[in-house]
């Protein structure tokens, strides 16, 4: 019966048309069979556990006396491969890395510190895990060097704006020493040092990939926005000292925000506490209103450009 007919056909002339059928054609309508699979409430995650317990103990490890011991080493190894996988790719922001690719840098990485001879996370590579808005490897070693945490909030700020990868570019005309503390002209000097660390051990070990210059490491476009803006400063003054448009600021400042939440974590997972609350806190007061307005350039939301 034609579907289309049935659907804009009257009552009466769908009675009649099934009245003519011929009943002994029909048959039952097909039952869909219903099985478990794996998932929610098909219970294939017990019975993959079953399996495997079922395997574990046919086998003969499981008659050895460091069963145990050794299956705690399998799951520890298994978990610190996984770790190191996340390590590499925030190193090279892409999901897929080629084997000698992936090899390399870790022998970069243990050359660094960041993993142990025995393939482990080290303070660094749990440290550096967490971040993904700047550069990893030389905002880490950066850290770990001294002297960032001395400092107060805003030539923090400054300093770690060199490291952020989201926005990169800009001159040293961005960085004019009459706006930006001398700390910050110390620590640049400093990451471009441990940048420069960075590329001979890159061109030691083999890695093609990664920027050959330890100044095209830093981000120069936005230390000053950055600066100003931890100190307080109106926005429609920072437009004023900067180079950079207003849209690209506030992408920039944003991503500053992350940054410290990053770090908080970063800090929290090596157990110091109080650095992490600071930058709980740090990224909370960057958080002002203007950083999420939904444009800068309509209605109120220009009164509050100029306002901020």
């Amino acid at each position: 019966m034609d579907s289309v007919r049935l659907k804009y056909a009257s009552k009466e002339k769908i009675l009649k048309e099934l009245e003519g059928i011929d009943k002994s054609t029909l048959r039952e309508p097909r039952v869909k069979k219903t099985t478990k699979k794996g998932g929610k409430g098909g219970g294939g995650g017990r019975n993959k556990r079953a399996d495997i317990i079922k395997q574990l103990q046919e086998s003969p490890c499981y008659q050895c006396s460091e069963f145990e011991a050794h299956l705690l080493q399998a799951n520890s190894q298994s978990k610190n491969q996984k770790e190191m996988g996340k390590l590499v790719r925030n190193f090279k922001d892409e999901g897929l890395i080629k084997n000698t690719e992936f090899k390399n840098k870790i022998r970069v990485l243990k050359e660094l510190g960041f993993i142990t001879k025995d393939d482990v996370l080290d303070v660094k590579g749990k440290f550096a895990q967490h971040i993904s808005s700047a550069d990893i490897v030389i905002l880490t070693m950066f850290v770990f060097e001294g002297g960032l945490i001395s400092l107060k909030d805003d030539e923090m700020i400054a300093s770690l704006a060199m490291t952020m990868t989201k926005a990169g570019g800009g001159s040293e005309d961005d960085i004019h020493p009459d706006y930006l503390p001398p700390s910050f002209f110390e620590n640049k000097t400093l990451i471009e040092e441990l940048g420069n660390q960075v590329v001979e051990l890159e061109d030691k070990f083999g890695v093609q990939d990664e920027l050959k210059e330890a100044k095209s490491r830093l981000n120069l476009a936005f230390p000053l926005v950055a600066y100003e803006w931890a100190k307080k400063t109106k926005f429609s003054e920072i437009c004023k000292m900067s180079f950079q448009e207003a849209g690209t600021m506030i992408t920039a400042l944003r991503s500053l925000v992350k940054l410290c939440e990053e770090l908080s974590l970063a800090f929290d997972e090596i157990d110091n506490k109080e650095t992490s609350e600071r930058f709980k806190k740090l990224s909370e007061e960057m958080r002002r209103d203007i950083l999420f307005l939904p444009s800068l350039y309509y209605g109120k939301d220009a009164k509050l450009l100029e306002g901020e």
